[in-house]
């Protein structure tokens, strides 16, 4: 699982830059948000905090089991 998920890693990378490369100037300033999004996304760490868990709805938390104080 972990040679896929590091070969999923790296083709998402490469289309991000191959997007940033080939969109011209008033498309990319256009789109920049959403690409720095999908970098993030791709980025992220299972223990990172201020995770992306949805593309489509920014404001989304995780709900975690258990009590409210304890973590």
């Amino acid at each position: 699982m972990t040679k896929k998920m590091r070969k999923m890693w790296t083709m998402a990378g490469a289309l991000i830059r191959e997007l940033r490369h080939k969109l011209s100037g008033g498309v990319l300033t256009r789109h920049q948000e959403w690409l720095d999004l999908y970098e993030r996304v791709k980025d992220q760490k299972r223990s990172d905090k201020n995770k992306v868990y949805s593309l489509h709805e920014h404001d989304i938390l995780c709900v975690s089991k258990g009590k409210a104080h304890k973590q």
